[in-house]
């Protein structure tokens, strides 16, 4: 049977952000490919990023390619890597100029995707999102610039979907700590308890106040439970489903937490075993995603519950549930 079909492709227009330093083009196109009697097409994003400032290698990876694929991650929720980089001048000489590049990474060799992204497993599209993204990505960007290092720490469980559940398990709780530490450092001690550490010094004798000096040096700071339950404050709507007891809930992490930073087997005692560490990673994933959600669209309703819209959620709701 043979016949003649026709496909309308309507090509959003560009779309123009302006960054800090520069700007930022993005856009969709359709690529096709012919073998045989089959036609493929694939919808494709490519954006072009201009600077006014030259940058190193290790700025446009810091401050651009990495945070951008972090971002392509979380919105698509499959791997992102780059898997082509041209650089462009716009002219040399009067005469227009390209020339590409080949880059030695900074972190991690990039490795070419074995397949695009299925659209039907994507948490959120692009035509989701379109509306927001000239808000969305200079947020991402600035948040980017300073939680870079847990932000990186939570993307490479994407980057690496093979490693040992214990070594996710840990990357997902440094990333949400060091995420909370970031944007709430409790940087200064207030005057109460400035006052209240050297009332405490001066009764101790002066031979153990240099220990002590030492076990009160972080003691301005939350705790890794009061931090959890923080984050979980805002977002509560995202794991509610896979959680029946929240202060359980918390309490278990920060033990499994404790004993596979630790491993002293008194820590055991109530540290999630083997066998469900997977579930835990995953609500807890899931927590990580909601909080970003949240802050980089401060103005949409519910906006952490972009989270919760993926199918392997849909899926994992009807077999996870966690004291």
């Amino acid at each position: 049977m043979s016949g003649r079909h026709d496909i309308t492709y309507e090509q959003s227009a560009p779309i123009e952000i302006r960054l800090q330093d520069g700007n930022l083009t993005l856009w969709l196109g359709l690529s096709s490919a012919f073998r045989s009697h089959d036609v493929t097409l694939r919808e494709e994003a490519g954006l072009e990023i201009g600077i006014a400032q030259p940058l190193g290698m290790h700025q446009w990876h810091d401050e651009y390619f990495y945070p951008l694929a972090n971002l392509v991650t979380l919105l698509t929720g499959a791997r992102s890597v780059r898997s082509a980089l041209r650089f462009e001048h716009p002219t040399i000489d009067g005469r227009a100029w390209e020339k590409s590049v080949e880059v030695v990474e900074a972190y991690n060799r990039e490795r070419a995707l074995d397949q695009p992204s299925d659209l039907h497993n994507m948490p959120t599209t692009y035509r989701d999102l379109e509306a927001d993204l000239p808000t969305l990505i200079p947020a991402w960007l600035a948040l980017s610039a300073v939680a870079r290092a847990p932000l990186n720490v939570f993307f490479s469980v994407d980057q690496k979907p093979d490693m040992y559940v214990e070594q996710k398990f840990l990357c997902v709780m440094q990333a949400l700590e060091g995420f909370h530490r970031t944007l709430d450092p409790c940087a200064g001690r207030d005057a109460s308890h400035q006052e209240r550490l050297r009332e405490i010094m001066k009764s101790v004798p002066q031979e153990h106040r240099a220990w002590l000096g030492g076990c009160l040096a972080f003691s301005h700071e939350p705790s890794l439970r009061a931090r959890i339950h923080a984050l979980i404050e805002g977002c509560r709507e995202a794991i509610t489903p896979f959680v029946s007891d929240e202060e359980a809930f918390v309490r278990t992490v920060v033990k499994t937490r404790n004993y596979l930073v630790h491993r002293t087997p008194e820590l055991a005692a109530g540290a999630a075993t083997p066998d469900v560490l997977w579930k835990y990673c995953f609500v807890l994933s899931t927590l990580m995603k909601a909080v970003l959600f949240s802050r980089l669209l401060p103005s949409r309703p519910n906006a952490s519950l972009l989270a919760t819209t993926s199918p392997e959620y849909s899926y994992l709701r009807r077999s996870i549930r966690l004291p």
